[in-house]
C-alpha cells in the first residue's frame, strides 16, 4: 500500500517537473525570439499627438514627422510671424525663436529684430490670411493675404506667401527655414531659388 502510494506521488513529481521543464524551454525560445526581433527592428518609438483644438491627430517618429504635424505647425510659425500687433510681436518672436534650428537661429534672430523696429516705428499690426497650403518633404509653403493696418486705419493688403521649412531635433519640430516668398512661384522652381523677406514687409 504505502510502495503503491510512494510511486503514484513521485509519478506526480516527475510529470510536474516534465511540465515546469517544459514552460522553461518554451519561455526561453519566447525570449530568444522576442531579443532577435528587438535586435532586427528600429528603435524609433512612435509617439500619436493630438495637440489642443486640433481635430487630427499626427505622429512622430525618430526625425519623421506626419504631414498633417509640418502642416498644422508651418501654420503655427508661420503665424508667429506673420500676425501681430505691435505689442504682440516682441512675444511672438521669442516663441518663435524657441523653436529655431541652432544653425538658423542667427540669421532668423537678426532679421526678426530688424522687423520689431521696423513695426515699433510704424506702429503697423497685420493679419496672414492662409487660403492654400503645399508641402514638399519638410518644406511647407504657405499661400494667401497680408492686410494691415496702422491702429484703426487699414493700410495695405498684398498676395504672398511663406515658407516654412523644418526638421526633427530632440523629438521637437525646429525651424531651419522661414521667409516670405514669391505667391506664384513659393518653392523657387522657376527661378532655381526663392527670395527671402520679411514678414510684414511689402
Amino acid at each position: 500500500m504505502e510502495r503503491r502510494r510512494y510511486r503514484s506521488m513521485l509519478a506526480q513529481a516527475i510529470s510536474r517537473r516534465n511540465l515546469w521543464a517544459g514552460l522553461a524551454l518554451l519561455l526561453a525560445a519566447s525570449n530568444a525570439a522576442l531579443a532577435m526581433r528587438l535586435a532586427t527592428v528600429e528603435t524609433y518609438e512612435k509617439t500619436i499627438i493630438v495637440p489642443p483644438d486640433v481635430e487630427r491627430p499626427f505622429w512622430v517618429k525618430g526625425p519623421e514627422a506626419s504631414p498633417e504635424y509640418l502642416e498644422q505647425m508651418a501654420l503655427w510659425y508661420a503665424g508667429l510671424a506673420m500676425t501681430f500687433s505691435p505689442a504682440s510681436l516682441p512675444r511672438q518672436i521669442q516663441t518663435l525663436l524657441r523653436h529655431a534650428d541652432p544653425r538658423y537661429y542667427g540669421a532668423l534672430s537678426a532679421r526678426l529684430a530688424e522687423d520689431l523696429e521696423r513695426v515699433r516705428r510704424t506702429q503697423i499690426s497685420q493679419v496672414f490670411y492662409v487660403s492654400a497650403v503645399q508641402r514638399r518633404g519638410s518644406r511647407v509653403a504657405l499661400r494667401g493675404d497680408v492686410v494691415a493696418w496702422v491702429g484703426s486705419k487699414r493700410a495695405a493688403s498684398r498676395r504672398t506667401a511663406v515658407l516654412v521649412g523644418m526638421r526633427m531635433a530632440g523629438g521637437r519640430l525646429v525651424v531651419t527655414e522661414l521667409k516670405e516668398v514669391d505667391h506664384d512661384d513659393p518653392f523657387g522652381d522657376r527661378r532655381g531659388g526663392s527670395a527671402g523677406g520679411a514678414p510684414g514687409r511689402g
